[in-house]
């Protein structure tokens, strides 16, 4: 009698490992969502900084890249409070430039 005779079949041996895991990444992102108030708005404002960039097809510098950054998180409709505003800008300048955390 072998090993997957035991189990069954491989996707019922898999199965629990694969609802194991998914419910680890799920509490993850729940966790870093919750951690960060501001996820979905960096998210968007990534979204259309890099698509701007991708229909204007130049090269930016990172003094370029902030002031464009800035002008994002400005707009009223991101709703970012003037105090956040800051660490925002930063945050989104090193996850854009690459300089993120790791």
């Amino acid at each position: 009698m072998g090993l997957l005779d035991r189990y069954g079949s491989i996707e019922e041996a898999n199965a629990p490992e694969e609802q194991e895991h998914e419910e680890r990444g799920a509490a993850r992102t729940s966790r870093l969502q919750s951690d960060d108030p501001f996820a979905e708005t960096k998210t968007a404002i990534h979204n259309a900084i890099v698509e701007k960039q991708i229909t204007e097809n130049v090269a930016i510098t990172d003094d370029g890249m902030r002031s464009l950054i800035k002008e994002y998180v400005d707009k009223p409709e991101y709703g970012i409070p003037r105090i956040d505003r800051t660490i925002v800008a930063e945050e989104l300048f090193d996850d854009i430039m690459g300089y993120g955390p790791i």
